[in-house]
């Protein structure tokens, strides 16, 4: 009748339930002050938890963009085709590169061409500027 999945998520919502009845709940019993200070534990312990973890997503994160561009796994989540020629020629001179330094260069490279046409278009003259309307 069910399917193994929804066994497997019955069941682990049972064992939940009762870490909550048999060590949770009486622990709010016999320290919370208030439903008040009830609350207040619950959003101070998540804060810290968040906050723990997101510091070591960002070592993890730091650790992994130190590592070379040709150990993430792009040709299973990058288009191929002759449409994307560029930016597979660009992953290839970039590979031996630490991912850090390989989306700096190119985030760099978009930056600065950013700034210069940005200049450009403060320099140049409107009436050179083709419109599809006239």
């Amino acid at each position: 009748m069910f399917s193994r999945k929804k066994r497997e998520l019955r069941a682990e919502a049972a064992r939940q339930r009762e870490i909550v009845v048999n060590k949770i709940w009486p622990i709010f019993l016999e320290n919370a002050k208030s439903i008040k200070d009830a609350k207040n534990i619950c959003k101070t312990l998540v804060i810290g938890l968040d906050s723990v973890f997101q510091m070591e997503l960002k070592k993890k994160s730091e650790e992994r963009s130190a590592e070379p561009l040709k150990t993430l796994k792009l040709d299973e989540f990058m288009t191929k085709g002759e449409d994307y020629k560029a930016e597979w020629a660009l992953v290839e001179a970039l590979t031996d590169e630490s991912i850090s330094t390989a989306r700096g260069l190119i985030e760099g490279l978009e930056k600065e061409l950013n700034r210069l046409t940005d200049k450009e278009l403060l320099e140049r003259k409107v009436d050179t500027l083709k419109t599809e309307w006239l």
